[in-house]
């Protein structure tokens, strides 16, 4: 399922807009990141700023109570792995490499670039 599909379908199931949730994954992923970089080496990761790297990040979404009227979404970060599989992506979205490239190696601003599913 592309990320359209996925979106839509969880905006008919849940009365939760998928943008807000998105704001919140953005913010646990920045406190992941921000959290293991407090440290030297080797607990934590040194800035360089020729050090280029791609994170696939597991996280799990959950209700925070069984009651429908008061529960939110509790987002938890699972793991981090360094230079994920990016076989997936690739069939889902022609764009995915270079848009990837773009993001890690030049300073062209992706944040306007929407990548269609294939």
């Amino acid at each position: 399922m592309d990320c359209k599909d996925f979106i839509n379908q969880w905006e008919k199931l849940y009365a939760v807009k998928w943008s807000e949730i998105q704001e919140r994954i953005n913010e646990v992923i920045k406190n992941v990141f921000e959290t293991v970089s407090r440290e030297k080496p080797p607990r934590g990761i040194m800035p360089n700023a020729q050090s280029r790297a791609m994170y696939g990040i597991d996280i799990m979404l959950k209700w925070d109570s069984d009651d429908l009227a008061t529960r939110k979404i509790c987002i938890s970060f699972i793991e981090g792995n360094f230079m994920p599989d990016c076989d997936r992506a690739c069939k889902f979205y022609a764009d995915f490499a270079d848009t990837a490239f773009k993001a890690l190696f030049t300073d062209e601003n992706i944040s306007d670039v929407l990548v269609e599913p294939v």
